[in-house]
């Protein structure tokens, strides 16, 4: 079974720990989509995935609940998952150089770069608190750009947009400093 609920509307704390919890709080969300459908049982231990059509959904945050019919029964004997994800008209690129991040904002279905579109920077600093860096809007041609000097060494971020009601946030930018060298 699948079920999909808003992300704002939702609030929920995900927690292994708190699986009881979390299902319950999933329960009373408002249900923007739901349905089931039907996978082969397989006994060969590896890990699977599947496509499955959804019908359009307006712009916004969402998250998707896969569930197994069990949990209803005895969320002990039951299984869940969750993922977020974004319905936007916003396309966003990163485009780095050894100065400079340029990120460019598109309209998805023009391709036409978005003016005065807001973007905001944050450096992920631990699980739960992230500092924001930059806060800018796109010029003429949908940019804005970072100096690399901002994030500072070694700096994992991630940017989120916004226009009007749509709103996008990138996946975090993660440094890899295999080859980076402390400054003498």
């Amino acid at each position: 079974y699948y079920k999909i609920i808003e992300w704002e509307a939702s609030n929920i704390s995900y927690s292994t720990n708190l699986m009881e919890t979390t299902w319950k709080q999933i329960q009373k969300q408002k249900n923007i989509r739901s349905g089931e459908f039907r996978l082969p049982a397989s006994k060969d231990l590896m890990q699977h995935s599947i496509e499955f059509p959804i019908k359009s959904l307006p712009v916004g945050k969402y998250t998707l609940v896969v569930y197994t019919d069990d949990i209803e029964k005895n969320i002990h004997k039951g299984k869940f998952t969750t993922s977020t994800f974004y319905v936007t008209d916003l396309s966003v690129l990163l485009r780095e150089n050894e100065d400079n991040i340029t990120i460019s904002i598109k309209d998805r279905i023009t391709g036409q770069p978005i003016q005065q579109a807001q973007v905001e920077v944050f450096i992920k600093q631990n699980r739960s608190d992230d500092k924001s860096i930059l806060t800018a809007h796109t010029d003429m041609h949908g940019h804005v750009i970072l100096p690399k000097g901002k994030l500072g060494q070694r700096a994992n971020y991630y940017v989120e947009t916004k226009r009007g009601q749509d709103k996008y946030q990138s996946a975090t930018q993660y440094f890899y400093g295999h080859n980076y060298v402390e400054p003498k």
